[in-house]
């Protein structure tokens, strides 16, 4: 499948990577960039083994960092919708990723709009 970001995802890498190098190593946000890409080519080719979270958006917890990303896919393709932690998660409830999931891409196939 085809994996496209929304556009405010690259920013959510950005400064999670930031945030690695400034309280650790470049190393280590290296660490987490490739774990996110691993995980992100996971969910692009077996989207259907990550359970589903609301309106058929699904979720991807890395495993040594805590953080996670949320995608749907539509047609032939797996839509990164956002990446956060568990923190953000409850500090700003589901709608996160969500809300991106409606207002994020302009598809006419029902699923965003």
């Amino acid at each position: 499948m085809r994996v496209a970001l929304h556009p405010e995802v690259p920013s959510d890498i950005s400064k999670i990577m930031e945030y690695y190098e400034q309280v650790a190593t470049l190393e280590l946000a290296d660490d987490f960039y490739r774990e996110l890409m691993s995980s992100i080519e996971e969910a692009a080719e077996k989207p259907g083994s990550f359970g589903i979270r609301a309106w058929d958006i699904r979720r991807v917890n890395l495993h040594r960092f805590p953080y996670h990303f949320l995608f749907q896919v539509v047609d032939d393709s797996v839509y990164i919708l956002v990446v956060r932690t568990i923190e953000d998660t409850r500090r700003l409830g589901a709608g996160g990723g969500e809300t991106r999931a409606i207002k994020g891409f302009p598809l006419t196939n029902g699923l965003f709009r």
